[in-house]
């Protein structure tokens, strides 16, 4: 058998091959797609179905009065905790940030030339005082943060599981969950809704899963196994989150 003879054997055998796999994984896909969430939930927005309408409104209904009544109780344990502390208006914290940044660089240039000198030991660098982030851990220039990294294992919103698309320095793309990815594609629904100016921070979202964890009797937020809360926007969303282990950097 001549060489281009046995090339075309083999094409037309892993065509066939492929073409076989490829038969099986469109099987897999369309029954995965028939079966999702995803397809059901979307089914569910664009129906007509009086019944399915009816729900609609009577979820729209009860996520706002969950928000809003979420809303109330918040505010009336928050005005009942006993502080000292004067609330720092926006403008204040603004400004108090950005003092701290420039006093930070600061710190940051004086270690760097200290460092450079002959008699700089590790000593004397370990008995300056910790210079504190806003969040209470040390700068990066002092070592160890241990700023809390809020990590979940999964999310749904709606209902619907969500997850979203990363890509790695090398170009390849895997499926991630985070209260970033959370906020984003939370802030992208409320703008598509017409809520342009809408600005989600992941902080939002890991304050209200702090909180309701704790409301439901939780030290730490991290060891409810499902944390469920509303994040109250044009459209009212039902958040979902499954805390994975505590982390620390």
């Amino acid at each position: 058998m001549s060489q281009s003879t046995l090339l075309d054997a083999l094409a037309s055998s892993i065509s066939t091959l492929v073409e076989s796999a490829n038969a099986l994984s469109a099987r897999v896909a369309a029954s995965t797609e028939q079966t999702s969430n995803k397809l059901v939930h979307e089914a569910v927005e664009a129906s007509t179905d009086p019944d399915v309408v009816k729900f609609r409104e009577w979820k729209e209904k009860a996520l706002a009065q969950i928000a809003a009544k979420e809303a109330t109780v918040y505010e009336a344990v928050r005005a009942s905790l006993k502080t000292d502390v004067k609330p720092m208006t926006d403008e204040e914290i603004e400004t108090a940030k950005q003092e701290h940044s420039a006093l930070r660089a600061k710190y940051r240039a004086a270690l760097t030339f200290v460092e450079m000198q002959p008699d700089y030991t590790a000593e004397w660098k370990a008995n300056l005082p910790e210079f504190k982030s806003f969040r209470g851990g040390k700068t990066a220039a002092t070592g160890k943060t241990g700023i809390e990294r809020p990590r979940i294992a999964d999310a749904s919103i709606d209902g619907v599981p969500y997850t979203a698309t990363k890509k790695d320095k090398d170009g390849k793309l895997s499926q991630t969950i985070s209260f970033t990815a959370l906020a984003a594609e939370v802030q992208r629904r409320e703008r598509e809704a017409g809520n342009k100016e809408c600005k989600i921070a992941a902080s939002e979202l890991f304050t209200a899963a702090k909180e309701t964890a704790k409301a439901e009797g939780h030290a730490n937020w991290n060891d409810a196994t499902v944390i469920q809360f509303v994040y109250a926007g044009k459209h009212n969303y039902m958040l979902t989150v499954h805390p994975a282990v505590k982390s620390t950097e």
